[in-house]
């Protein structure tokens, strides 16, 4: 699944519903957190500005004024490196999400020069950063400690590579779907090709443990 498959999931219509309207007319609820300028067809946006996408303004390092369990999608792209409470926003979404719902987190990689560039990016991420927001039988890329109760399970994960030379692209393409093939092959890029090929960002799809 990818960043414009995850916006068009279940997408009925582009008209957003409003979190609270009732399900009556059968759409899903979807919001898309730190939309910036960006209106995702069938989504309601959040951020903490009056942007073209915002339709609700909100600090995204507070809880979200959204009922529990009253969303089936949440979408977040290039906002969980901004984030000052990242544990704080990763629970208000667990809270929001119906069982079965899902979260569509799109992230700068950690092999991106662009990423340092941005003084107002926080955190990294690479293949195992939610592998420490899973249980162990859960954990897909390296078994690691978890520190938290907020638990995921990843549905899926995607390498993204892109080049500022054009004349790349296809070549970027090219090795992004050799990369993408299975687990191990991601893996091997991100120990030991990483520093020769960086990766542009990272796509993770999301489920609440057990929904």
């Amino acid at each position: 699944m990818t960043w414009s498959d995850f916006a068009l999931t279940g997408c009925v219509s582009r008209q957003a519903r409003t979190p609270g309207d009732g399900e009556e007319d059968g759409l899903p609820v979807q919001i898309n957190l730190g939309c910036g300028n960006q209106r995702l067809p069938g989504y309601f946006g959040l951020d903490r500005l009056r942007q073209a996408g915002t339709d609700l303004i909100c600090d995204l390092n507070r809880p979200l004024p959204l009922a529990s369990h009253s969303v089936d999608h949440v979408a977040a792209k290039s906002l969980l490196e901004h984030i000052d409470q990242l544990e704080t926003l990763l629970a208000e979404v667990l809270r929001v999400l119906k069982p079965g719902g899902a979260f569509y987190v799109y992230v700068p990689h950690w092999s991106n020069p662009f990423y340092y560039s941005d003084y107002t990016h926080r955190r990294f991420f690479g293949l195992a950063t939610f592998d420490y927001f899973a249980d162990v039988p859960d954990q897909i890329y390296r078994r690691v400690p978890v520190y938290t109760s907020l638990r995921f399970q990843t549905a899926g994960v995607r390498l993204i590579f892109k080049s500022p030379f054009g004349c790349l692209t296809w070549l970027m393409k090219g090795f992004q779907w050799i990369v993408n093939r299975s687990v191990p092959l991601q893996l091997l890029y991100e120990f030991h090709l990483s520093s020769f090929v960086p990766c542009y960002a990272i796509e993770y799809v999301l489920r609440p443990r057990g929904g």
